[in-house]
């Protein structure tokens, strides 16, 4: 499920409890949902905003959200889908 705009804003809350001195314009949420949905859901964006903040006391951008995702990414934990059966050169059951 794609981000929705609050929950962006959601994360902007999250960056202001870390940094007092953040103040988020009008469309900052619009802006990070924009960014962010693409590529994650909240509870993806949440989880990696805590990551930045456990490593970082520099206030984050998305591309640094976009990156741990990045790196947290590992092509083993794809599981391979198997091909319909009329893609797979033999008799159909029908």
């Amino acid at each position: 499920m794609k981000m929705t705009e609050k929950e962006a804003g959601l994360l902007l809350l999250t960056i202001q409890d870390f940094i007092p001195n953040f103040r988020p314009g009008q469309t900052t949420a619009a802006s990070w949902r924009r960014v962010l949905g693409k590529k994650m859901t909240y509870p993806e964006a949440a989880k990696y905003l805590d990551q930045h903040f456990e490593s970082s006391r520099f206030q984050p951008l998305p591309a640094d959200l976009i990156s741990l995702w990045q790196a947290d990414f590992n092509p083993d934990d794809i599981i391979p889908v198997s091909p319909p059966e009329d893609l797979r050169g033999g008799q159909s059951s029908e």
